[in-house]
């Protein structure tokens, strides 16, 4: 994984313009450019705690992470290719914050691996490119990880099917992928149908109101995974969820739920 850096944001340039202003006053005290103690995340958020999400891969369906982030600048990272490998890749190590104390650098305990980079902000790490800076436009949430169970946020979470129409779901030894989504912060949904890829839309309004559309996937055949169509009718159906603890269950009006997920910890 390369290493990344730090971009200054709007928010960074509005800070430096009221610091400007406060070194004119002589009540201030403060000198020019110095930050002000609570401006910045390391003080005034609370950051500790577990962060996950999937990044873009060019040869699987995503890259699922999970970063927790502890009080004595120490962490523990854990990553996994979906749909091309069921290992898991950890390390730990440091945190060490810039000197604005809005990103992190996570270092390598074995200094085996490359320094990782994000921005710190309210509930979520912003990953940032090799360069230090932070991705614009739809990009910059292809790559954000967020703070598990923030305001329920169902987003960036790996969902794996669990039940069917009131069926439980087991993976078969010979099968290579479990069923999951993926609802993306770009309103994509990425995941697999147990078999094959899947893709395309959703969209998410108040009263816990979900929908699917234009969904699509690839055409292999799985003898192995005999409720694949009937998995992609379920969703096409679905018009809500509910989600309670670790559990998203999906449905359309009060009927029963067709189907329901739960999450996945790589710890």
């Amino acid at each position: 994984m390369p290493p990344f850096r730090l971009k200054c944001s709007a928010g960074a340039i509005a800070l430096s313009l009221a610091l400007a202003f406060a070194a004119c006053n002589p009540k201030s005290g403060q000198k020019a450019g110095s930050p002000k103690p609570a401006d910045n995340s390391r003080i005034s958020l609370h950051w500790p705690g577990t962060y996950i999400g999937t990044a873009p891969c060019s040869d699987c369906e995503g890259i699922l992470t999970e970063v927790r982030l502890r009080a004595d600048n120490t962490y523990e990272m854990a990553i996994q290719h979906m749909g091309k490998s069921k290992e898991i890749y950890r390390r730990k190590g440091s945190i060490e914050w810039d000197e604005s104390g809005n990103s992190i650098r996570l270092v390598d305990s074995d200094k085996l691996l490359g320094d990782v980079r994000y921005r710190v902000e309210e509930n979520a790490l912003f990953q940032l490119d090799a360069r230090g800076k932070r991705l614009e436009g739809d990009q910059a949430n292809m790559y954000r990880l967020v703070k598990y169970d923030a305001d329920n946020d169902v987003r960036e979470k790996y969902w794996k099917l669990i039940e069917l129409h009131g069926k439980p779901i087991s993976v078969a030894e010979s099968q290579q992928r479990e069923t999951h989504i993926v609802l993306k912060f770009s309103g994509r949904v990425i995941g697999s149908t147990g078999c094959n890829r899947l893709m395309g839309s959703y969209t998410l309004e108040e009263g816990n109101r979900l929908r699917f559309s234009q969904l699509a996937s690839t055409l292999m055949s799985c003898p192995d995974v005999p409720y694949e169509g009937e998995f992609l009718k379920a969703l096409e159906r679905v018009d809500s969820y509910s989600l309670k603890n670790d559990t998203l269950s999906l449905s359309k009006a009060r009927m029963a739920p067709f189907a329901r997920f739960v999450v996945v910890y790589l710890y």
